[in-house]
């Protein structure tokens, strides 16, 4: 298997990359998972541009027994930089806040070869459906 072929991995950051520039590629998943910090919880990520765009939010797994633990779930769709801010909520100390806001530089950088098949979520749909259903445990049943 080629390199260009290989799908690529999603890019993991966690509290030791605050503060830092990292690197990615067009097309390639960015995986942000801060800590817990008791009461105090992380908001909605501020992205300084569209070149990085938050696709989902997940509560990571297992449960944290100090609170729960978010990873916010990004793609890299345009070369360029933006900045990722993810602020700190319900902090009663305003420096406590600051010091532990998240923040990270994502220099994104154009795809080498041919575009590689990257794991779309399969669950999104920016429709809007006024009568639509769906089925999670793929048992309909089909009469014919």
């Amino acid at each position: 298997m080629s390199a260009t072929s290989a799908k690529q991995e999603a890019l993991s950051l966690n509290f030791t990359n605050n503060g830092q520039r990292v690197r990615a590629t067009v097309g390639q998943h960015i995986e942000i998972t801060p800590v817990t910090l008791g009461s105090a919880q992380y908001g909605v990520p501020l992205v300084s541009s569209i070149i990085v765009r938050l696709e989902n939010t997940a509560l990571d797994w297992p449960p944290n027994p100090g609170g729960p633990t978010f990873v916010y779930i990004f793609e890299a769709a345009e070369a360029g930089e933006a900045q990722v801010v993810i602020p700190i909520l319900h902090s009663p100390e305003p420096e406590f806040a600051k010091r532990n806001t998240f923040v990270a530089i994502i220099r994104v950088e154009p795809a080498h070869g041919k575009p590689s098949a990257v794991g779309k979520l399969d669950q999104e749909n920016a429709t809007t459906w006024t009568k639509a259903w769906t089925n999670l445990l793929n048992d309909v049943l089909v009469s014919r």
